[in-house]
C-alpha cells in the first residue's frame, strides 16, 4: 500500500510540473449549465452514440465495476474512465468543455424529482 501511495505521489509530482493552468478542466453541476450548454453537451453524446463509441464506454464500464468496487482503486478506475470519456466527448463536440455532474445534494430529499429527469434535459 504504501509503495502504491508513493508511486502515485510521485506521478501527480511529475504531471503538476507539466501542466498548466490552462490544462485544467472545471466540471459544473448540470443544474447550473445554460440550456446551450447541455443542449452541446447532449450533442456531444449523440455524436458518441451515433459512432458505437458511447456503447463501447456502456460495456467498459459494466465490464470493468465490479472488479474496481471490489478493491481500492474505484477512485482511480473512474477517474480515468470519465477522462477518457470526457475526451472523446470533446473530440465530438469542442464546444463541450467538461462531463457535468449531478450534485445530488441539492435533491436529496427527493431525488426522484430533480430537475435532471424532466424533459427540461432528455
Amino acid at each position: 500500500m504504501k509503495a502504491q501511495l508513493l508511486a502515485l505521489l510521485a506521478l501527480v509530482a511529475l504531471s503538476a510540473n507539466a501542466a498548466t493552468c490552462s490544462s485544467y478542466k472545471t466540471r459544473r453541476d448540470y443544474g447550473d449549465l445554460s440550456a446551450a450548454e447541455w443542449k452541446e453537451y447532449v450533442s456531444g453524446l449523440n455524436t458518441l452514440r451515433a459512432s458505437g463509441k458511447y456503447d463501447e464506454y456502456v460495456k467498459t464500464y459494466a465490464d470493468g465495476i465490479n472488479e474496481a468496487l471490489a478493491g481500492n482503486n474505484f477512485g482511480f478506475w473512474h477517474r480515468s474512465y470519465l477522462n477518457k470519456l470526457e475526451q472523446e466527448l470533446i473530440a465530438a463536440n469542442p464546444k463541450v468543455t467538461a462531463v457535468p455532474y449531478w450534485d445530488w445534494s441539492r435533491d436529496y430529499i427527493a431525488p426522484h424529482k430533480a430537475k435532471l429527469w424532466t424533459n427540461d434535459y432528455a
